[in-house]
């Protein structure tokens, strides 16, 4: 389970220019190597005000943005409290979906990358908290036309 909060960086004005949002994401890091890899889904709805357009599809009312993406870890070594630090580098796919200015239901897909670092509980036996700071992206301006996100995320799972 994931909580985020996202800041958007030049966000065109018909859209909000910071939501919560959330999500899930699978980690994986092996217990030799300092690598690991990961699978995420987040959602944030967006407040359209007037009329969103992306390449293909005009938007409004709200906008929801899904986002699929894998990412790469390097793990560093943990510190005196056996808390491990990371960093991250990964892309995906963004989904937008909503109401179309014309009626209807419709939807947008682009491409994202994303960079940042985080820091996952290591002290726990059972239960993980992982803090991320990254920067995401756009690979093209099919869904998005900012100048990037910036987004604090927490995640509690579970370590085995």
């Amino acid at each position: 389970m994931v909580g985020s909060y996202g800041f958007w960086v030049g966000q065109p004005s018909e859209l909000d220019d910071n939501k919560w949002g959330y999500g899930a994401t699978v980690r994986y890091f092996s217990g030799g190597l300092p690598l690991g890899v990961g699978v995420s889904w987040m959602r944030h709805k967006l407040d359209v005000s007037g009329t969103y357009r992306t390449e293909s599809e005009a938007f409004r009312n709200q906008l929801t943005l899904d986002r699929l993406g894998v990412d790469l870890y390097y793990r560093l070594p943990p510190n005196a409290r056996g808390n491990v630090p990371y960093l991250l580098a990964g892309g995906g796919q963004v989904t937008a979906k909503g109401d179309l200015a014309g009626g209807g239901n419709g939807e947008a897909t682009g491409g994202f990358w994303e960079a940042g670092m985080g820091i996952i509980n290591g002290g726990s036996r059972y239960t993980a908290f992982s803090l991320e700071l990254k920067y995401i992206g756009s690979l093209d301006d099919k869904v998005r036309q900012d100048d990037g996100i910036i987004e604090l995320s927490l995640s509690m799972g579970y370590n085995w």
